[in-house]
């Protein structure tokens, strides 16, 4: 394996940090989306029997549904992340 530059060690340290991030993002992603569908199912039901128990759920859901959209990581996150991995790799 050749020496790489440094430019390009930053490069890979830049990458770890981005997939670290996404990984993260990913992490939250799945259960908005499970909650999304949850919420579908529910309407879909509502429409077809006016359950009043199931507007309550629905309204439950909502609610964590706001609460729990993911952000996509920003480059500073990202940079963030790099400048602490970065770091780590420097120390004696």
């Amino acid at each position: 394996m050749p020496n790489k530059t440094p430019y390009e060690l930053r490069f890979d340290v830049l990458q770890m940090a981005r997939d670290l991030e996404m990984e993260n993002y990913q992490q939250f992603v799945y259960p908005f989306w499970q909650i999304h569908s949850r919420l579908e199912n529910l309407l879909s039901e509502l429409e077809e029997f006016k359950n009043p128990s199931l507007i309550k759920e629905i309204t439950d859901l909502v609610i964590q549904l706001k609460n729990s959209i993911p952000q996509m990581p920003t480059t500073e996150q990202i940079n963030q992340k790099a400048r602490e991995l970065y770091e780590f790799v420097e120390q004696k």
